[in-house]
């Protein structure tokens, strides 16, 4: 991550601003050849505050997973302030001549016998592609598509539809044949279109309600319908966003998915609802909060991307939570300052039937997590020293997302960590000024591979951005991660 000054671009074209990057200095900042290929992928704009151009890489013809820069200009001067992103360089990687012809036989073995992958079905042959993995390094590797019944739960619960096939995204070291990374592709959420499943897996279902149709005799039609409208003007009238690509997409969902389904997702599409077991999880159509949770999976999608995976898999998680919370909180009083603490940072308690802590937390409110003091969950990571790094929840992406999500709660309401683990003070700055700093540092400042020390930079970067010069601000966001264990390193920069 570069903040700062570093001259300005012709124009807001993309061709001007790739020839800006690629004669500049800055080239060599991140150890590039300069054969390396940069193609445009989108740019969007954040009021009159910054506009984003986000570029993907290319080398020898292939695409690279995490590879990518987005460039940020400030629209009125035309100075370009920001460069955050992930590059390979070309002389650095294992050329695709070298790589290892994979069998099917291969894959079962990597994914069924070390890795947890049951009742595994192929579903695409293998594609050579590059990887920017966990550790920053570039991996030649082959990409499957396949369906497992690994768990991939979006709640982080593990229920007994963990049996279902699902799908994931795998990527297995060309050479090695190694796996590095199986990341879950459901994840778990104005034109509206509900569809009835009726209690099948064959998306999207009969359609039974659409924009501007009365009520229908199906509660939980009518409330996926109400639901999406809420999490779609929250969006709009905070951020000026247009539906999760900010294009007016259709919000279309499904209910009635499967019998007995515990889980709510998006599946790049879509939102899809089940039923819930009605022993650990009601329906899911009835919760604000995990709605706009799945929704904002979708913003984050045409966005900065965040990988499913990791640290950047922990933010995308966390992102989803702090605009889920708050949504609910706009909804209920659109004329809000704080929120009341004792039921604002809750995540699902309208379709959570059991605590499921119940010897850590016996008198906890019911809920999925806890933002205000994630490790009440019995699962959720408060301290960035005590992150979980191990090869479970895709390495951790929704037991350490409570990091970022008591960062953000220390933000918006101050005070210190509430379990002592530092002595940090966070100064309040109020729930209206936290989110839009939270929305400009995740959908513009981010990038695929962000881990959380570039998620504080983004935020402080967002805070300077939105609110000039305002110390105190300034320095809540910074005291509010420094308080959660997440401290400035050398790798995020500032000019």
């Amino acid at each position: 991550m570069l903040f700062g000054r570093f001259g300005t671009v012709r124009s807001l074209n993309n061709t001007d601003v790739l020839e800006f990057f690629r004669t500049s200095e800055l080239m060599g900042l991140f150890r590039l050849s300069g054969d390396e290929l940069l193609e445009f992928r989108k740019s969007h704009t954040f009021k009159d505050v910054v506009v984003t151009l986000r570029f993907d890489q290319f080398i020898h013809d292939l695409p690279v997973l995490g590879g990518e820069i987005a460039i940020h200009i400030s629209p009125k001067t035309l100075e370009v302030h920001g460069l955050t992103g992930n590059l390979l360089s070309s002389s650095s990687i294992t050329p695709p001549s070298e790589a290892v012809p994979l069998k099917e036989d291969d894959v079962r073995t990597t994914l069924e016998i070390k890795h947890q992958h049951s009742g595994l079905k192929v579903a695409t042959h293998p594609v050579l592609q590059y990887v920017i993995d966990e550790n920053d390094v570039g991996r030649l590797c082959y990409h499957i598509a396949i369906l497992s019944r690994k768990s991939s739960s979006v709640t982080g619960v593990t229920t007994s539809n963990s049996t279902l096939l699902e799908p994931f995204d795998v990527y297995i070291d060309a050479v090695t044949h190694e796996l590095v990374m199986d990341i879950p592709q459901w994840h778990k959420a104005l034109y509206r279109q509900v569809f009835d499943v009726q209690n099948t897996k064959v998306l999207p279902g009969n359609l039974v309600r659409k924009e501007g149709n009365p009520p229908v005799s199906d509660a939980n039609v009518n409330e996926a319908y109400d639901n999406a409208g809420k999490c779609y003007y929250y969006y709009l009238n905070l951020f000026g966003r247009d539906s999760w690509d900010d294009q007016g997409s259709p919000l279309n969902s499904s209910v009635h998915y499967s019998v007995k389904y515990d889980n709510a997702f998006w599946n790049g599409e879509q939102m899809v609802y089940g039923d819930g077991d009605d022993i650990i999880f009601s329906d899911f159509t009835g919760d604000l909060s995990v709605i706009c949770h799945e929704l904002t999976h979708a913003v984050t999608q045409s966005t900065s991307k965040l990988r499913y995976w990791y640290e950047s898999g922990a933010l995308n998680e966390a992102f989803s939570d702090i605009m889920g919370s708050s949504a609910v909180v706009y909804t209920t009083d659109p004329v809000f300052d704080r929120p009341d603490p004792a039921t604002s940072w809750i995540i699902g308690p309208n379709c959570t039937l059991q605590n499921l802590n119940p010897t850590g937390c016996p008198d906890c409110p019911l809920g999925l997590r806890y933002m205000n003091n994630p490790t009440l969950d019995g699962s959720s990571r408060d301290y960035y020293p005590e992150r979980y790094t191990g090869l479970e929840d895709s390495r951790g992406v929704h037991w350490n997302s409570g990091i970022a999500n008591l960062a953000y709660v220390l933000t918006v309401q101050g005070g210190v960590h509430p379990e002592q683990k530092t002595t940090v003070y966070v100064g309040p700055i109020g729930l209206p000024q936290a989110q839009q700093i939270y929305y400009l540092g995740f959908t513009h400042y981010m990038t695929a591979t962000s881990v959380f020390v570039d998620a504080r930079a983004a935020t402080l970067q967002a805070t300077q951005a939105l609110y000039p010069n305002n110390r105190p601000y300034y320095d809540s966001v910074g005291n509010a991660w420094t308080a959660v264990g997440v401290v400035p390193t050398p790798s995020a920069h500032s000019k």
